[in-house]
């Protein structure tokens, strides 16, 4: 039991040394890997029709050690679009990095957004973010990010087809391939499959030691107590002449009853018809028959079974 604890304990052990130096070295090259920061844009919805709005946004997420999230700056032209409103903006700070969005909505509304054809692409100028990087973080001072829009595909209401009546499905659809990131990990595989092992190791040798412990606690076995021999079974003829001597009267005495009923029988087949008769005229007697009578007639019927009213059955 003590060798099967300190094992549990020792791979513990082993398990929390293997995740702090993963996790400080994933510390250390997410540090140095990571740039200070990183924009994109994003429009919603991509393919819009003719005086449809759209969702313009422009995220920007840095480390507040190298850059300082209150010198950010967005600019945008979204020329012949216009913002219906002013931009909103929003920020969420998680440890030593900030989150920042601008949120534009747009519309055009002039002839430039029209198009002759069934669908055109539209361009808008890149967005410029500018900030101020820290000082002590290579070369302090104002800078600025580049910002392309995904292209955005207006479709005319009016189109050839439009005017046809053809229906919705005949809408043509574009194909937007973006470039996929790189596989990463927020875990990483080699400390995972140790912990498991080390897991399922210290739930088996847990299971082990409560199965131990469950035995030692165990009642032992006691043999069933036999108090003596059982009580010999009665035959047939030897209950009925209990019965008949029997004082208890229930119900009318039907066991009273039928014990004379049974008794007669046998008096007849042993040549004794007058006593089988008497016994009847008790078993069908309109009151109930008395102890006296019964075991009286219980008397003078053992007389005719004798020998074997008290022989035993082999």
């Amino acid at each position: 039991m003590g060798v099967a604890l300190a094992v549990v304990a020792g791979l513990a052990a082993l398990v929390v040394v293997l995740f702090a130096w993963d996790r400080g070295r994933d510390g250390e090259s997410t540090a140095q890997d990571q740039p200070a920061i990183e924009a994109r844009a994003v429009l919603s919805p991509r393919n819009v029709l003719f005086g449809d709005t759209v969702t313009a946004l422009i995220e920007v997420l840095l480390d507040r050690d190298r850059v300082d999230p209150d010198s950010v700056r967005v600019r945008a032209d979204f020329t012949p679009w216009n913002p219906l409103a002013n931009p909103e903006r929003l920020r969420r700070d998680v440890r030593t990095t900030t989150y920042l969005r601008t949120t534009f909505v747009l519309r055009c509304l002039a002839t430039f957004c029209t198009s002759t054809s069934e669908t055109a692409a539209a361009d808008l100028a890149p967005a410029r973010v500018t900030y101020t990087a820290r000082e002590g973080i290579g070369s302090s001072g104002r800078r600025s990010l580049e910002v392309r829009w995904p292209q955005l595909v207006v479709g005319s209401r009016f189109s050839e087809d439009a005017a046809q009546g053809a229906g919705a499905t005949a809408t043509r659809w574009r194909a937007d391939l973006l470039s996929l990131p790189a596989v990463s990990y927020g875990f990483a595989p080699g400390l995972l499959l140790a912990l498991l092992l080390a897991g399922s190791t210290s739930l088996m040798v847990a299971a082990g030691a409560l199965a131990y412990l469950a035995l030692l606690r165990r009642p032992p076995t006691q043999a069933p107590q036999v108090d003596g021999p059982p009580e010999p079974v009665l035959r047939p003829l030897e209950r009925a002449f209990a019965l008949l001597e029997d004082p208890a009267r229930v119900d009318g005495a039907p066991q009273q009853r039928r014990a004379l009923e049974f008794v007669a029988r046998g008096l007849v087949e042993r040549g004794d018809p007058p006593l089988a008769w008497t016994a009847r005229t008790l078993a069908w007697s309109r009151q109930v028959p008395g102890v006296e009578e019964t075991s009286g007639l219980a008397v003078r019927a053992r007389s005719a079974f004798g020998e074997e009213l008290h022989a035993r059955p082999e």
